[in-house]
């Protein structure tokens, strides 16, 4: 949060106590949970899971507050405040109202935001005194309608931080960091939502010529061979195989050596075109390891005014910009692109319990079709009529079993999915 800051009047929700926080550099304000009436530990204990819930005071961040538009924006704030602040009109009215007067903004009435406001969303980082960048806003939103009671996806761009990853005190590789999160993007959720769990599985043989030699290498292995030459030994690992399946006498050897002359001239199937038989491969299929998952996600923009117009610009040059590479100064290397955490969400920032959670991802391809309708046609402003955005994502780590008995982890310093995601709103997991 910034430094400079006036605190409204502290009010009462539910038992506790609250106030709101204004920035008059940045012109936001937040909803914090004061020590009024004392805080929890439990309540610590459940904010410390979000980033910067927690302020330098002592109280818990529960979101940004944009009374110009109805919205509210969790940061720390519990899953059940933000439920009960989307159905509740007099909860939005307390909040709202507190928000404009510590302020001094003008409230509207409580009724669907303006889709003619800009951006649906509030400047977070000024530009400096003398220069003509725009500032960056809050969050990025299509529709510029969208409420905050309605399901949305949430994309959201971090910087990928990999380091010194080799510690050699453990056997996995140290988690990737993934920080300084950018401005969210909120989209109204599209049809044809898929998830792929896929698992990697290979049909794999080992006749009984090779089973043999296994178990003989594998006692080289053991404390009395690793006294031995095992290259010398190599011819020996063979010759016993072959002695424990051979038969002196009848088809069968005559079929084991047919097998090991056609090894040993590179032949494989000198056995089957000679005897019309093969030795039992004794096919499996067998655990290869796990795979990551793919996402595709499919949007159709179409600007209703200008406003929307320029929000659906930037977020296309959101996708594109945070999926690049990056440059060193030197020009020498170059840095891993931002990758994307990605949120189902259930009304305004709570994770959907219906639909799947998503690991950190990587945006693998961005496409934009200009001409969607079949034909060029732009506005007046020069913005094309519609615009048709696909996105493909990959999962940077792959699903493992505790994912879905313990807290869910989108990436280190990325967030996490509380337990109570399963057990109290029966969440499906990943």
């Amino acid at each position: 949060m910034e430094s400079t800051f006036t605190d409204g009047n502290t009010f009462p929700i539910g038992g506790k106590s609250f106030t709101t926080r204004y920035f008059p550099d940045t012109q936001n304000t937040f909803l914090l949970r004061t020590n009024a009436v004392t805080i929890t530990q439990e309540e610590i204990n459940e904010a410390i899971k979000f980033e910067n819930a927690i302020t330098t005071d002592g109280a818990i961040n529960y979101g940004q507050v944009f009374p110009s538009t109805n919205e509210f924006l969790p940061i720390g704030a519990p899953e059940q405040f933000v439920t009960n602040f989307a159905n509740s009109p007099n909860l939005q009215r307390t909040v709202l109202e507190a928000a404009k007067t510590v302020s001094g903004q003008t409230i509207p009435q409580t009724t669907a935001p303006n889709p003619d406001q800009q951006g649906g969303s509030t400047p977070t980082n000024p530009a400096p005194p003398g220069t003509s960048q725009k500032p960056e806003k809050a969050y990025l939103m299509y529709p510029l309608e969208l409420k905050s009671s309605q399901d949305r996806i949430m994309f959201q761009a971090y910087e990928y931080q990999s380091g010194n990853r080799l510690n050699p005190d453990n056997a996995e590789l140290d988690p990737v960091k993934y920080v300084k999160p950018k401005q969210p993007i909120f989209m109204a959720i599209q049809s044809s939502i898929t998830d792929q769990n896929s698992v990697g599985w290979e049909s794999d043989t080992l006749n009984p010529i090779e089973k043999f030699a296994a178990g003989l290498s594998r006692g080289l292995m053991g404390e009395e061979g690793a006294k031995t030459d095992i290259g010398a030994k190599v011819s020996d690992i063979f010759r016993g195989a072959a002695e424990n399946l051979k038969v002196e006498k009848g088809p069968a050897g005559e079929a084991v050596r047919t097998y090991l002359v056609g090894q040993a001239i590179g032949v494989n199937n000198l056995l089957s075109r000679l005897q019309g038989q093969v030795l039992n491969p004794n096919l499996e299929l067998l655990f290869q390891g796990p795979q990551l998952r793919p996402f595709n996600f499919a949007f159709k923009m179409s600007a209703r005014n200008k406003n929307e117009a320029v929000e659906i610009k930037q977020i296309i040059k959101y996708f594109k910009k945070n999926m690049a590479a990056k440059k060193s100064e030197t020009g020498i290397f170059l840095s891993a692109p931002n990758v994307f955490k990605i949120q189902y969400q259930y009304g305004s920032g709570i994770p959907h319990p219906g639909l799947n959670l998503i690991k950190m991802c990587a945006l693998t391809n961005c496409s934009i079709d200009y001409t969607p309708l079949g034909s060029y046609t732009t506005y007046n402003d020069g913005t094309m009529v519609a615009y048709n955005m696909t996105l493909s994502f990959q999962e940077l780590t792959p699903i493992y079993d505790g994912d879905y008995d313990k807290e869910f982890k989108y990436g280190e310093e990325a967030g996490t999915v509380p337990l109570t995601y399963y057990t109290e709103n029966n969440g499906i997991g990943p």
